[in-house]
């Protein structure tokens, strides 16, 4: 407010002054609270109608469907309840570490199959190179990849290489829409796995926990459909 007014109309007041005004008019200081952003109802119940044709396809074998997304890990552990003695106060150690470990993942519900790459920052570099990863391991197959809007799944890099690939397709979830993406379901098990209440000393063992737990998933298919829920 100071600075509009010193901006537009060149009058300079201090900060109490500013203060005393927003009261008067009814004003407090109030912390906001988050509000959940949700797709549009219509568009997301059409979308499970092209997910459910996507996965009959896949079930007779017409095209091999995966559910693509990205997930964060900090180094700073993710707090949940724990078995505690009534009364008492558990502490989870932690400190101030900005770095992180990114998971592109990406799963195929109805054979179990899920894919993983390790990357530092959520880049389109990372969604090119899990793309072509997925690529190798079904080399002649006709592949539908679902995935989120995010700005590194429309780079141009990634639309040029999808254009190349004749027989790969892109097909993006609504807006606001996690609930239809399966690999959320992947996440939300990892994340109880990996790191609810642990802090690893360094990333290079979470990425190694991480790992171990991918390679788990990927040792036992049927788990990763359980996962993923009966399509």
């Amino acid at each position: 407010m100071r600075h509009h007014l010193w901006v537009r109309f060149g009058i300079s007041v201090c900060i109490e002054t500013v203060r005393q005004w927003f009261i008067r008019l009814g004003y407090s200081l109030i912390v906001p609270r988050y509000l959940l952003l949700e797709a549009n109802e219509k568009e997301v119940e059409e979308y499970w109608q092209d997910i459910a044709q996507l996965l009959d396809k896949a079930k007779h074998g017409e095209i091999v469907l995966i559910f693509m997304d990205e997930s964060t890990f900090k180094m700073v552990p993710t707090l949940t309840r724990m078995w505690a003695k009534k009364g008492s106060k558990p502490m989870v150690p932690t400190y101030d570490d900005k770095r992180q470990v990114v998971i592109t993942g990406g799963t195929n519900p109805v054979t179990g199959k899920t894919h993983f790459r390790l990357s530092s920052n959520a880049t389109k570099e990372a969604t090119l190179a899990f793309l072509k990863q997925i690529r190798r391991y079904y080399p002649d197959a006709e592949i539908v990849v679902l995935l989120d809007r995010a700005p590194s799944h429309k780079s141009h890099i990634v639309r040029e290489y999808v254009m190349q690939d004749k027989k790969m397709h892109l097909k993006r979830l609504p807006k606001y829409s996690p609930k239809l993406n399966k690999q959320e379901d992947i996440w939300k098990w990892f994340r109880k796995r990996v790191s609810h209440n642990f802090l690893f000393e360094a990333p290079k063992f979470l990425a190694n926990a991480i790992r171990d737990n991918y390679r788990y998933l990927q040792g036992n298919p049927e788990r990763v459909i359980s996962i993923t829920g009966n399509v």
